[in-house]
């Protein structure tokens, strides 16, 4: 099982004569260590995460979770990707952190700006 920090995303939306495609790079580091695709067709069956032999992980979702990646990306430290090759799972993921820390920032910012 890999864990890496991810320390940079881009993302960016495609428009296929078919559906709308949305994809997430994640980064370590300016390397690239996993492409996400969101897939704006809920009838259509999502492939497994692969790992490619470039070392990048592959990992579809269903467009209605981009919101909530991204969200997680732009408002939480640190976010590392978990690629489990034995059982073929990817998993985005926070660390263990507080109650409310987020809250806090917003009520002292108001405060004290």
């Amino acid at each position: 099982m890999a864990k890496t920090e991810i320390t940079g995303y881009q993302y960016e939306f495609r428009n296929l004569s078919s559906e709308n495609i949305a994809f997430v790079y994640l980064m370590h580091k300016n390397k690239l260590i996993s492409m996400s695709a969101f897939i704006d067709n809920d009838e259509q069956e999502l492939p497994p995460p692969r790992e490619h032999l470039n070392g990048v992980v592959h990992v579809s979702y269903r467009y209605k979770w981009l919101s909530d990646i991204i969200g997680m990306l732009r408002n939480e430290e640190p976010v590392y990707f978990i690629w489990n090759r034995a059982d073929q799972n990817a998993v985005i993921t926070t660390e263990k952190e507080p109650i409310g820390e987020e809250e806090q920032k917003s009520f002292f910012k108001q405060l004290f700006g």
